[in-house]
């Protein structure tokens, strides 16, 4: 059972080539690559993110920097990153309350893929109901958004954090720092988290 508090489950893309085949381990080796700063290349650390020696120790101990809780690779597998009890490194101020789950790919995903980040988000809100709301059921991806919604947890996409910089409410495409995920999480659960017939290869 999750017992951090979780205000968010982030959907992110690997921004990698659209069907190379690329694996959690070769995700965990660019998170430990250098942050270095793109104007003057001086190394902001000596590697952009780093999991605890305890958590290591307690969960998945093969993965060092992994900022994401789950990587779905090409197959669908869902591959785990960091535990959810583990303060994730994938949305810059917000990892204290979220949980981060990235697709490989960038802008087109397969249909095993979206298959798993479906299952993947409803057993994270069963998860989250189990503490929360115990007398809950959740059978279908209406009863997973609604139960989401009532728990105060947001499904978006990591682009979604951008700042909203006219103050309309809505976050639109100009004021995207990032474009992950590469589609609209909103977008996708209004399709009753159906794959999106324009992202998918």
């Amino acid at each position: 059972m999750i017992t951090r508090p979780i205000t968010a489950v982030v959907i992110h893309c690997s921004a990698t080539e659209d069907g190379k085949w690329v694996s959690i381990e070769d995700i965990d080796r660019m998170h430990a690559e250098p942050l270095i700063d793109s104007k003057n290349g001086m190394v902001l650390r000596p590697h952009r993110m780093q999991r605890s020696a305890d958590w290591i120790a307690r969960f998945n101990p093969k993965i060092k920097h992994c900022g994401y809780h789950r990587v779905i690779d090409r197959n669908g597998v869902v591959n785990p990153g960091r535990h959810y009890d583990e303060i994730g490194a994938h949305v810059q101020g917000s990892n204290a309350k979220s949980i981060g789950i990235c697709m490989i790919g960038t802008t087109k995903f397969n249909y095993q893929q979206w298959l798993s980040l479906k299952w993947t988000v409803i057993a994270i809100v069963r998860e989250l109901v189990a503490r929360h709301l115990p007398k809950e059921r959740i059978e279908t991806t209406e009863d997973a958004t609604d139960a989401a919604k009532r728990m105060g947890v947001t499904i978006c996409g990591h682009r979604d954090f951008s700042p909203d910089k006219d103050g309309d409410g809505v976050i639109e495409p100009w004021e995207w720092m990032k474009t992950c995920p590469g589609f609209d999480v909103a977008d996708w659960m209004r399709n009753d988290m159906k794959p999106l017939n324009e992202h998918q290869s």
